[in-house]
């Protein structure tokens, strides 16, 4: 099975705690349509990481098979870990996706 890898993607960060909003789906759409037309919407495994100093560190890896990888990856859920994380550990943080 063969993949592509798409990103990184810088998930954007607001207010001031800076926390991973609904803002940030906004803000993520827009890179994954300029990336590709459709990415989106498209379906696969996606990886949340943190990129500090020279590298990527990931924390959560997912995969969307009914919704698209836009909305699974910045899901609630989701949302809450990615936020309990960065409160602890600094970083920016990106997604990867994987498309099959």
């Amino acid at each position: 099975m063969n993949f592509d890898v798409a990103g990184p993607f810088e998930v954007s960060r607001h207010g001031p705690k800076a926390l991973i909003t609904k803002r940030s789906v906004v803000d993520l759409k827009l890179q994954l349509e300029e990336w590709a037309g459709g990415l989106s919407e498209a379906c696969g495994c996606y990886v949340f990481a943190l990129r500090a100093g020279k590298g990527y560190t990931p924390h959560y890896v997912g995969q969307s098979c009914r919704n698209s990888l836009l909305k699974e990856s910045l899901n609630a859920s989701n949302v809450g870990t990615y936020n309990e994380i960065l409160g602890e550990i600094k970083g920016t943080p990106v997604l990867f996706l994987y498309l099959c």
